[in-house]
């Protein structure tokens, strides 16, 4: 009888292990299969801001960029551009401002685009000289215009559509011999 009871014993014990073994076995496939979906998860999950970039991937941001030659001279500024270099020194502009400056193999500005924080916009145009010779701009007290100066920076064609505000102006085209003085004008004046 003592045998039975130890045999009934060992039977319940061997069920209790295939009971264990089979609920280890599912707390294991259970475990790894929680890891596998944390993976997977983590490998397919992108941060908001990672999905907006991507979303821009084409896009460049930057403050400012500056183009240098091989001698380190800043030919090409776009962002905010700094005063004008002319004949070698620095010049203050007269707003600072947000455009494209090209300068010459010195630094020396030659030509750009700027909106100024005045409100202007100007693309103007320096001869070697840092002269400037050709502008085409909008300033908010002067109007719409286009100039072109000589090499004395005298204006020579001007051409000027006046500020909506000062009613009491006409467009106006105005040519100017070599001593600055006018020899035609568009309306003619009286």
């Amino acid at each position: 009888m003592e045998e039975r009871n130890v045999q009934s014993r060992l039977d319940a014990i061997e069920m209790q292990v295939i009971r264990l073994a089979r609920w280890l076995k599912l707390a294991i496939y259970g475990w790894l299969l929680t890891v596998f979906v944390l993976l997977l998860s983590a490998w397919t999950w992108e941060p908001k801001a990672a999905q907006e970039s991507k979303a821009q991937k084409d896009v460049l941001r930057v403050h400012q960029l500056v183009v240098v030659d091989e001698k380190g001279i800043d030919r090409i500024v776009i962002g905010p551009v700094p005063d004008p270099q002319m004949m070698g020194k620095r010049v203050k502009r007269r707003a600072p401002g947000t455009g494209i400056q090209l300068n010459d193999g010195s630094g020396n500005e030659r030509a750009g685009i700027a909106l100024l924080d005045d409100g202007s916009a100007v693309v103007g145009i320096d001869d070697q000289s840092g002269r400037e010779r050709a502008h085409l701009y909008f300033i908010p007290t002067r109007g719409a215009g286009l100039l072109l100066q000589d090499g004395k920076e005298i204006e020579k064609i001007s051409l000027l559509i006046p500020s909506e505000g000062d009613q009491s102006a006409s467009p106006k085209l105005e040519m100017t011999d070599k001593a600055g003085k006018t020899v035609f004008v568009i309306p003619v004046q009286k």
